[in-house]
């Protein structure tokens, strides 16, 4: 059931027959209003039968468990995600809520195409959107980045055969996002084919319109990782490529990308192509990552709302507001929501404590070698510098991903048990530039030296490192 609501009061209301879920997601996006607020459109799965994952389907596969061995009914099946997901059959779907219409649009795709991320243009009828090629990995797939993609426009969504593709120079371009005053289209693009499951993306502006003005790369790809980790590329998966907001009319975006072991939110000016990172280090807040939650757009000074985290802090969100006429320099914090914010229910807030008690204990340190790898190492402050410590070694996976300094119920965990961790970004890390992360492809067994390995990489050297480092700290303050 579709519900439309503003505020305490159900404007509108359908009950789809044809249909199955809405999509709500960065992959294939969420539904989005036309400027007059009188129909949504959406990603729907076009089959109205109840989906039903592979292990239900292998359960009930046969009533009478003597005619068919268990190794052949739980046995290895080919599947390429999609029965994991439940998303089949995508389909684009525009719901009037006024006339209470949901009309099902053919695009006529070859197979294996589908539709994502669909944005109301400002001329009536008018829809844009991702259509990605999946013809060689099925939908379920569909959450790595280096799937062909591209723009489409379709001018009357009564007619939506009649579509151009946008951007057919491009191996991948995705996730448009329309200015609120609907004269500038952004999205994410690479040009040229890469195999990584993702890489440093380029972020492009262009006029709306089409034709009243050219293509501009106003973020573009990094190859070697930045001095001082300022800007590393704008990378991760569609988490932070999908977050792009406006924060004003048309001439400054809040984006999200990773950036050396932290999440990083970046305000973007177009026209100069200034960024100015979101850090709030005035209030003690320096380290650990940012996300980009939403943003509330004024006439004079619009408001951020980022979630903030690290290793030995559990979520705070804060509103973050903006003075564009300085840049975009941060006029201002308000936090919202945090362990140490009222609101929470005594029992609640013990459980709290007692996390953040066993958190607060915890040293953090960062350790480098020289391949260029890195990572963070958490050790109990309260050991001796001679004591030895078990020590759970975590190695994200993707292989592209990243290990980042935000909080993690299961670090928060293994260290409230008295282990120590170890959280490597290996070479093929995301938010260390491109090179550092297409390094891996193809080359996971080679140029690696075992007696470097043995001497550098152990868990054993990286504890070694961070207790003398942790000794002469001490020796110092002594």
């Amino acid at each position: 059931m579709l519900e439309l609501w503003r505020g305490h009061t159900r404007v509108g209301c359908h009950k789809p027959a044809s249909i199955g879920v809405v999509y709500d997601n960065a992959e294939f996006g969420r539904p989005a209003f036309s400027s007059d607020g009188s129909k949504l459109v959406m990603v729907v799965e076009a089959s109205d039968k109840k989906f039903r994952g592979f292990w239900d389907q292998a359960s009930s596969a046969e009533t009478d468990s003597n005619k068919q061995p268990a190794a052949d009914k739980f046995g290895y099946q080919q599947d390429f995600g999609e029965k994991l997901v439940g998303k089949v059959a995508p389909q684009l779907a525009v719901w009037d809520w006024g006339k209470d219409t949901l009309d099902l649009l053919e695009l006529g795709l070859p197979d294996g195409h589908h539709p994502g991320h669909p944005v109301f243009t400002p001329e009536a009828g008018g829809v844009l959107l991702t259509v990605y090629d999946l013809s060689g990995f099925k939908h379920g797939l569909s959450a790595c980045l280096n799937r062909r993609a591209h723009l489409r426009h379709i001018p009357d969504y009564f007619k939506p055969q009649e579509s151009d593709n946008l951007t057919p120079a491009h191996f991948v371009a995705l996730c448009p996002k329309l200015s609120p005053d609907g004269k500038v289209l952004v999205f994410a693009a690479h040009q040229a084919e890469f195999v990584g499951h993702s890489t440093c993306m380029e972020m492009c502006a262009v006029p709306w319109p089409l034709g009243s003005g050219e293509m501009r790369v106003v973020v573009p790809r990094v190859s070697r990782r930045s001095d001082g980790d300022l800007f590393n590329g704008w990378c991760g998966y569609h988490a932070q490529i999908n977050s792009v907001q406006f924060v004003d009319q048309s001439r400054t975006v809040a984006f999200q990308t990773l950036l050396a072991g932290e999440h990083a939110v970046f305000v973007l000016n177009l026209e100069t192509k200034e960024r100015t990172r979101i850090r709030l280090g005035s209030v003690d807040r320096e380290d650990g990552s940012v996300v980009l939650l939403g943003c509330h757009v004024t006439m004079s000074r619009p408001t951020l709302l980022v979630e903030w985290s690290s290793f030995r802090c559990q979520p705070e969100v804060w509103a973050v507001e903006l003075n564009l006429k300085n840049g975009a320099a941060v006029a201002g914090w308000t936090q919202v929501v945090g362990p140490n914010h009222g609101g929470s229910g005594g029992r609640r807030c013990s459980e709290q404590e007692l996390v953040q008690e066993a958190l607060v204990r915890a040293e953090l340190g960062k350790i480098s070698v020289q391949t260029g790898a890195e990572g963070f190492v958490l050790v109990n402050g309260d050991i001796k510098e001679d004591a030895c410590q078990p020590m759970v070694v975590h190695i994200h996976g993707g292989p592209h991903s990243m290990s980042a300094n935000a909080f993690s119920n299961q670090v928060a965990l293994w260290i409230g048990m008295g282990l120590a961790v170890c959280l490597p970004n290996y070479r093929g890390s995301l938010g260390f530039g491109s090179d550092f992360s297409d390094c891996l492809i193809g080359k996971a067994s080679e140029s690696v030296s075992y007696t470097h390995l043995r001497a550098h990489e152990t868990p054993e050297h990286l504890v070694c490192r961070l207790l003398l480092e942790k000794k002469k700290k001490r020796q110092k303050d002594t």
